[in-house]
């Protein structure tokens, strides 16, 4: 049958027949169970002329996919794309088993046109379903199918189906474009691109992998071409159209190695700023400098192109070596004139070293000294220190001057300098000091003036008077601060010829005269001077002294008023202490406020000050009781120096929120850091544990406190936060009682951070903060380099472990102080500190000069920070062992003589060993100069032979002047020396007892005090007790002792007499007692007498019990051992009061342990602190002998409590309470008036 004779079969006879309405089964649907069965039955081959639709208008209930083997392919493309018919990938899978392969296309042709530009009526999965169909099937991959084939199926059949394309079907579809023509392969992104806003994150980024796949490919960038005229970065524009454009890694990957240079530089410097400008383009540092490298247009780009901040500070890095490294001027000007100065901003300190590690080009470097003369250090991480030392190191690089040639029209001038007023300064300083290497004897004369300043001090000594006072007057003038062995040099030149114009003219160098030139001044000379003298800073005390003593002695001065102190002005230092006891308290008080005498009072010996306080307490008195509670305000007003006062027995008055708050307030860093010690802070924690719901809020306390916590009570989940506060502490304030919770809390951080050997990360360190400085050498060594700015901090370090573990590290060169090749004078600057504790050996690597003028200028920081003598003596000692000094055994002085210009050296006498020390020294030299140098030599063979000297230039009877200067070298001394020395006065006793020149061996300190004791009218006065101070005090014997008066202990400062013996302790504490016998509070009377407590009886101990003083253990254990055996566990409980849970840290103390020992274990049991080792529990007739006694005791003590420690009201008597050690009058008087007026 013909196709129309079929057309004509359906239209005029099934169709109607099927569509009537009239019959008893219209549509012929009776006993009809599938639509399989009524197509079969009532269409049967015809079927193939309708459409779905048709079909459906004759048989509503007709479904497509039930009926699948009886329709045409066309009919199947009409199912598929129904809304609804396909929901499932199974589905569209049975669907094409139906579509025979050579009508797989026809299919698409007639199924695609139906859903385009309306994908969204099938299901995501049925389009993904029928794409895998396709690339199953479709076979487009093969190179046997044409590109016009692929153009039509990718253009046609493909193209609603790649709306919300998966990522799994990227790669099968990049595999039809794989090795057809470049415009196919553009299409076929290009019809991707078309679609991309329906494309999920992940799909486009596997196309974007793909596209930078197909480029790479067998044949890298073939569709580029070879001519390199289209900027590379255009042409992957065009390549990866809108999806993401590479990064900078995979940018450089696309480019084949032997072709990148001409690729990179395709681009125009425009495209390359494009390129930079996208977000997240630039990520390592290396790929950004590897592209840099080969680009030919740097200057130009910088120059021209405006990139991102975070673009600009890697860049710097990349480029900086090529600008120091461009010769020519132009090239030099093109770079830091144009190209580089937005960009010097992010300069750091690896760039600025780069200027020598590079060896910057004499033009650029000329550059270099231009920008970062008017540089903002503020914001880098280097200083104009470590750039003066980076061109100190490039200049010296060369034997002859660098960077100036005169045959050279480019470096034949050095007027560039005076360009540069900001370094110019550094740059003569070197360039003296070059002068000098070549001729050390030039004159200096010939120097332009501000080069004078930074001459070797020594050769000032060749002009003559004249020649000197006009130097001086320059130096003077264009010197910023002249160098105290130029002016030491200068004002040796003078001789004994120095009369007060002259001393006028010097002004402040006057401070450089030697004692022996101050001695041959006359007293109407110094008198006529005293406006300038009065105004001289630096003087030492000697020299101070001298002047002083001239001037009183003359009788054409007396010191009476705050008028005639004033006049001193910085000569005040040099009153003898009993100089205001001739004053009268008015006008101290007067003098006490004037700034300029407070501030050189200040730098006074100590016992002038005492004195000077001493007179003057009476002032203080009434503005203690003129204080109210408004003056002083809340705990945070208070001042660290008020709350270091903090006590346990201060505090007893005072309501828990008040305790709480002060111990909140003592929570400060820096400099405004209050210092408390061990008893202070467990006092504070047993506050808080006992009575704080906020116990783990550890940034509320103070980082001290947290040393002493219960780490049990710390959670887990919070142990870094507590770690972390706990880092801020002060390690070194453990007792050697406790100790032991030290090792404990390393122990501690270790389990919380997981830490299980030596090598500690960045974060371990950062975390423990200055915990670092107890670790062990074999953590130091092996951790990350950051642990070397947290033992910068350390308040001390051991030297044999931690000194040899960090110079191990630094060796090591795996820090930020580089290899050691790179190490110069700016490493030691920058170690800072740690310089303090290295060994010889790691200063082996550094140059003579380079360690001499290390520690030339950083003695002088040492000094001014109050670092010890000790460790100062250290560092020189080390220094000098590592400066090789081969001098022969010899009377001959081969060094050179040490004069005074010699000793004004502040690295004096690093250049002398012990045997050339001896040789080159004069007795006439240590006579004239003995003040400056005790304060510079401090090792004890070299003191030895100072001391030698001095006795034969005095003939063995040493001056009461010289002695007073005596200082470190006095420790150095025999009984032989004592014995030859002048000690008459308070002033020289105090001198020598002062403990920062170290301590006395007790039989030599008994002999000097005994020497000062055998003077007539001399005694042990307050002056006398606040100079030797307690542990001196203790050499004395018992007779001596016993004839302290009760007034003189009263006006004291408080003794350490732990050292003392029983017998000494007790006459101690019985003078004590009478002197304070007028306080009748318990709590005053307590801190009164608390030094002396060691003393004390066991009565006077109990009749403190019910007092509330809460004492702390450190002074329980102090306490003489017969009185504590014979108190009471009760009794026990009540003296310690708050400080009772220290009890059980203290359990291991030889005193606690034994005490422990001798009580029954069940009444140790009573005070909960889960001690152990008592007695055992005694039959019960010995337990109710044991309770009566018990009874008995308590009775006593009652009534030795009404009767020994007063009750509970205050006198007002104003009775000075002592400080305790460490402390001054002025904070323990402010603590007075809290303890009596402080409310908050």
């Amino acid at each position: 049958m013909t196709p129309s004779r079929q057309e004509s079969v359906y239209t005029q006879f099934i169709k109607i027949y099927l569509s009537r309405k009239d019959t008893a089964d219209p549509g012929c649907t009776s006993n009809i169970k599938s639509s399989t069965e009524w197509l079969k039955k009532n269409v049967g081959g015809f079927s193939v002329l309708l459409s779905i639709q048709n079909i459906q208008e004759l048989y509503p209930q007709f479904s497509g996919v039930e009926a699948l083997s009886l329709l045409s392919v066309t009919q199947l493309a009409e199912v598929a794309a129904a809304p609804g018919q396909l929901t499932t990938a199974e589905q569209v899978t049975t669907v094409m088993t139906f579509v025979p392969d050579q009508q797989f296309a026809s299919f698409f042709d007639n199924f695609s046109p139906k859903i385009l530009g309306r994908e969204n009526v099938l299901p995501s999965t049925v389009r993904s379903a029928m794409l895998q169909v396709v690339f199953n099937r479709a076979n487009l991959s093969s190179p046997s199918v044409s590109d016009s084939v692929v153009l039509l199926w990718l253009q046609v059949r493909l193209r609603p189906l790649l709306v919300n394309l998966v990522p799994d079907h990227v790669t099968p579809y990049f595999n039809i474009l794989a090795g057809r023509s470049c415009s196919t392969e553009k299409q076929g992104v290009t019809f991707l691109n078309s679609t991309i806003s329906t494309l999920s994150d992940a799909t486009k980024t596997k196309i974007q992998d793909q596209i930078a796949l197909t480029l790479k490919g067998t044949s890298p960038l073939r569709c580029y071409g070879d001519s390199y005229s289209i900027s590379f970065y255009s042409f992957l524009k065009s390549s990866f159209m809108g999806f993401q454009f590479p990064d900078l890694t995979t940018f450089l990957s696309l480019m084949p190695q032997d072709r990148k240079q001409q690729l990179i530089n395709s681009m125009p410097p425009s495209d390359l700023g494009d390129f930079l400008r996208q977000t997240n383009v630039v990520g390592a540092e290396s790929q950004l400098c590897q592209l840099y490298s080969s680009y030919l247009q740097i200057p130009l780009f910088l120059e021209t192109e405006s990139l991102p901040e975070p673009v600009r500070q890697r860049t710097l890095p990349c480029v900086w070596p090529m600008a120091l490294r461009s010769s020519s001027r132009s090239e030099v000007n093109a770079w830091f004139d144009r190209g580089l100065p937005n960009y010097l901003v992010f300069l750091t300190k690896t760039q600025i070293s780069q200027i020598t590690s590079v060896n910057a080009s004499c033009l650029a470097f000329q550059k270099i000294v231009s920008a970062l003369g008017s540089y903002d250090y503020s914001v880098s991480d280097f200083t104009s220190q470590d750039v003066y030392n980076t061109i100190k190191v490039y200049l010296s690089s060369a034997t002859a001057p660098k960077c100036y040639d005169s045959n050279n029209p480019e470096l034949n001038s050095t007027a560039w300098f005076a360009d540069q007023p900001k370094v110019t300064l550094t740059l003569i300083s070197y360039y003296t000091q070059l002068v000098y290497q070549q001729v050390s004897n030039f004159n200096p004369l010939l120097l332009p003036s501000v080069s004078q300043c930074y001459a070797p001090g020594p050769v000032f000594t060749q002009l003559n008077a004249n020649d000197s006072m006009k130097v001086l007057e320059t130096l003077n003038r264009v010197c910023d601060s002249l160098d105290e062995q130029i002016s030491a040099a200068l004002t040796s030149n003078f001789g004994n010829k120095i009369d007060s114009s002259l001393i006028t003219a010097i002004g402040n160098g006057a401070s450089s005269f030697s004692m022996g030139q101050i001695k041959t001044i006359s007293s109407s000379q110094l008198i006529t001077s005293l406006s300038t003298l009065s105004t001289v800073t630096g003087w030492r005390e000697g020299q101070a002294k001298v002047i002083v003593q001239s001037l009183l002695s003359s009788g054409e001065m007396k010191i009476d008023s705050s008028s005639s102190l004033s006049q001193l002005g910085s000569l005040v230092i040099g009153l003898p202490s009993n100089t205001f006891s001739s004053i009268i308290s008015s006008e101290l008080i007067t003098a006490s406020k004037i700034p300029s005498f407070v501030t050189n009072i200040m730098s006074a010996p100590q016992i002038l000050q005492q004195n000077f306080v001493y007179q003057v307490e009476l002032f203080f008195d009434i503005i203690a009781s003129d204080s109210s509670t408004t003056m002083l305000g809340g705990p945070d007003n208070l001042s660290s120096s008020v709350l270091q006062g903090f006590t346990c027995t201060g505090v007893t008055q005072f309501s828990r929120t008040q305790v709480t708050k002060l111990v909140k307030a003592c929570r400060r860093k820096g400099s405004r850091k209050v210092a408390l010690m061990e008893t202070q802070l467990t006092c504070m924690y047993n506050y808080i544990s006992k009575f704080e719901s906020d116990v783990t809020s550890f940034a509320l306390y103070p980082p001290d406190m947290l040393l002493y916590y219960d780490y049990s009570l710390v959670p887990q989940s919070s142990c870094r936060s507590y770690f972390q506060e706990l880092g801020d502490a002060d390690f070194s304030v453990f007792s050697s009682v406790l100790s032991y919770k030290r090792t404990a809390l390393f122990n501690n951080a270790r389990r919380c951070m997981g830490i299980t050997s030596t090598s500690l990360t960045a974060d371990h360190v950062s975390v423990l903060g200055n915990m670092c400085c107890m670790l062990d050498g074999s953590y130091i060594q092996n951790s990350d380099p950051s642990i070397l700015e947290k033992l910068k901090n350390c308040p001390d370090l051991t030297t044999d472990s931690q000194g040899t573990a960090i110079a191990t590290l630094l060796i090591s060169g795996n820090t930020q102080y580089g290899q050691t090749t790179t190490w110069n004078e700016a490493t030691l600057t920058n170690l800072d500190m740690l310089t303090l504790y290295l060994p010889t050996t790691f200063y082996d690597y550094f140059g003579r000069n380079t360690k001499k003028a290390f520690l030339k200028s950083f003695l002088k920081d040492l000094k001014a920070g109050g670092v010890s003598r000790n460790k100062r003596r250290r560092l020189k000692s080390v220094i000098r062992q590592s400066i090789k000094n081969r001098s022969k055994r010899t009377t001959d002085c081969t060094v050179g003589i040490i004069t005074q210009v010699t000793i004004s050296d502040s690295t004096f006498p690093l250049d002398y060993d012990v045997v050339q020390f001896n040789n080159c020294l004069s007795n006439v030299t240590v006579k004239d100069n003995f003040d400056a140098i005790t304060e510079k030599v401090d090792e004890v063979d070299y003191l030895k032979i100072v001391l030698q000297k001095l006795g034969e230039a005095y003939n063995f009877i040493i001056p009461e002047d010289q002695v007073q200067v005596l200082g470190f070298a006095s420790r150095v001394a025999t009984v032989d020396d004592i014995s030859s020395w002048t000690i008459t006065q308070a002033d020289t006793l105090a001198a020598l007892m002062d403990s920062s020149n170290g301590d006395w061996d007790p039989s030599l300190a008994k002999e000097i005090i005994s020497k000062y004791l055998a003077v007539e009218g001399n005694s042990l006065g307050r002056a006398e007790l606040n100079a030797i101070k307690g542990p001196n005090l203790c050499t004395l014997d018992l007779n001596v002792i016993q004839k302290i008066t009760a007034q003189t202990l009263k006006e004291a400062e408080a003794l350490n007499i732990t050292n003392c013996t029983p017998e000494a302790k007790k006459a101690l504490f019985n003078v004590a007692s009478q002197s304070f016998r007028a306080v009748t509070r318990a709590s005053p009377s307590f801190l009164l007498l608390k030094s002396f407590l060691g003393g004390a009886s066991v009565d006077y101990i109990r009749g403190l019990v019910p007092s509330n003083i809460s004492m702390d253990l450190e002074t329980f254990s102090n306490l003489d051992p017969n009185v504590v055996l014979n108190l009471t566990v009760t009794e026990v409980k009540g003296l310690l009061g708050t400080n009772l849970p220290d009890l059980k840290s203290y359990e291991n103390q030889t005193l606690v342990q034994t005490w422990i020992r001798s009580q029954y274990q069940s009444e140790l049991n009573t005070l909960g602190l889960n001690l152990s080792g008592g007695r055992a529990d005694p039959v019960t007739t010995a337990t109710n002998s044991t309770t009566a006694a018990a009874a008995t005791t308590m009775t006593t003590t009652t009534t030795t409590a009404g009767s020994g420690s007063g009750g509970s009201t205050t006198t007002g008597s104003g009775v000075r309470i002592q400080a305790d050690a460490g402390f001054s009058f002025l904070v323990i008087l402010a603590i007075l008036v809290i303890s009596q007026f402080f409310t908050i």
